[in-house]
């Protein structure tokens, strides 16, 4: 199966699931959406990575972003920008790891960057998924970059066995 998508179209998946690696953005620096990257879960997060780009991340989004918290505790390391979790605990502390909004989420938790194709994606049904597995796995970084610098016009094709 032959699956066809205009580059334009494909854009925001590359941000939002390629699992990007610190060298790799600094690479790409003056080409990133700031905006949907801070949404990516798949990015190889630390704290070296977002302090370097601290002004140019979308904090709401990465403070929610579930790939960021798993590895970084941003409400330490980044008081002025994140606020303390709340702890709900007997101990009341501000920090406390007890029990955090996305163990509250559990199964209900969708990830931001999956919000974003709720409009304008509709006539890809399924493929949405498809794109989603073959960006966070598939697509190596010399193929990204291609894509990158592609004509807005052109158009992204993928082969399915």
């Amino acid at each position: 199966m032959k699956i066809i998508i205009p580059q334009k179209k494909f854009m925001p998946f590359i941000w939002l699931y390629y699992p990007f690696k610190k060298e790799e953005i600094i690479e790409l620096n003056e080409d990133v959406n700031w905006k949907l990257l801070s949404n990516n879960e798949s990015v190889k997060w630390d704290y070296h990575l977002i302090k370097e780009y601290e002004s140019f991340w979308d904090w709401d989004a990465l403070k929610d972003n579930k790939g960021v918290f798993k590895r970084v505790s941003l409400h330490l390391l980044f008081t002025d920008r994140v606020e303390p979790i709340k702890c709900n605990c007997e101990m009341q502390l501000d920090n406390c790891d007890c029990v955090t909004e996305y163990d509250i989420w559990g199964l209900y938790y969708r990830s931001r960057a999956d919000k974003y194709f709720n409009v304008g994606y509709e006539k890809y049904g399924a493929d949405i998924n498809r794109f989603k597995i073959v960006t966070q796995n598939f697509i190596g970084f010399e193929r990204l970059k291609m894509i990158l610098k592609m004509e807005s016009s052109g158009d992204v094709s993928f082969i399915f066995d």
